[in-house]
């Protein structure tokens, strides 16, 4: 039986009913997949990923982003293996057609170093490369920076107190009481937030143990545009992926000083001599370094 394609022609516009998204390129990384195809009209798209004994996980809607004519998704949190991804059009609410990639192979980091001593693994990812159990992630972009709103557990007797910006969940985090793993993700370049700490964005667990945190930049153009991180009484923190400028201080800092200059070229970070510190490089032109410590 043939095949029958419909077209429509409306004063010169043509569409193909059901046409399938074209890829441009996929590929696996570390912990991570990504794809990038051209935009064909659609409303939206919908992006599954399998593999490593999952199938058709939706991927969360702020990993995928459009840039001008094309959109891009970043998948994360992946453990080594073989993954595909699926990106379905969505018109009118309702998935149109999909396309599936080949098979993609995702490497796991090399967290070898003295911060992963011991089988201790910094950070709200498992040594495997997925999240820890009852992880919340925030995603801060350029239209999310001042919004992003999160319930935090303040008070020994459960009191939750409704969080805004990204700045102020911090603080309610230092509070020691959530001890949810938080995970912070980084969406293209994101300028200075309304709310900040002397110009930066302040990280302090208040030197309380088991609180588990990674800030992350999604894809290859993260950036904090004018803000730098300074990190103080903190451990189990992992910072990866994110490219710095145009910092007043000109570095990334955090209390008692012994300086790593990080690979990127663009920033300085300092840490602490009392933290356990390990440096471990992703491909990324902008900034390709990952830092992971914990207090000793």
């Amino acid at each position: 039986m043939k095949h029958v394609v419909s077209v429509f022609a409306c004063a010169g516009f043509f569409a193909v009913a059901n046409a399938q998204v074209s890829l441009q390129i996929a590929s696996g990384a570390l912990e991570s997949a990504y794809a990038e195809w051209a935009s064909d009209g659609s409303d939206s798209y919908n992006v599954y990923y399998s593999g490593a004994g999952a199938s058709d996980v939706k991927v969360d809607a702020p990993l995928i982003r459009k840039y001008d004519s094309k959109y891009r998704v970043d998948v994360v949190g992946l453990k080594a293996g073989s993954y595909t991804l699926k990106v379905a059009s969505v018109k009118g609410g309702k998935e149109t057609a999909s396309t599936t990639s080949k098979s993609l192979t995702v490497k796991a980091h090399d967290r070898a170093g003295f911060a992963f001593s011991n089988g201790h693994v910094p950070g709200a990812y498992n040594a495997d490369g997925t999240l820890k159990s009852g992880a919340v992630v925030l995603y801060i972009s350029e239209s999310t920076k001042n919004t992003v709103k999160l319930d935090v557990v303040t008070s020994n007797k459960g009191v939750v107190t409704e969080s805004v910006g990204l700045q102020n969940i911090l603080t309610s985090f230092k509070k020691g009481y959530d001890k949810r793993p938080l995970v912070i993700r980084l969406l293209g370049n994101v300028t200075d937030p309304e709310v900040t700490d002397k110009g930066d964005i302040t990280i302090d667990m208040g030197k309380k143990e088991g609180l588990s945190m990674t800030v992350e930049g999604i894809g290859n153009d993260a950036t904090a545009n004018g803000w730098g991180f300074r990190v103080k009484g903190t451990q189990d923190l992992e910072i990866r992926n994110i490219g710095i400028m145009n910092v007043d201080s000109d570095e990334a800092t955090t209390s008692r000083s012994s300086r790593i200059t990080s690979i990127s070229g663009s920033t300085t970070m300092t840490f602490s001599t009392a933290m356990r510190v390990a440096t471990r490089t992703r491909s990324r032109a902008m900034a390709p370094w990952i830092a992971s410590y914990r207090l000793m």
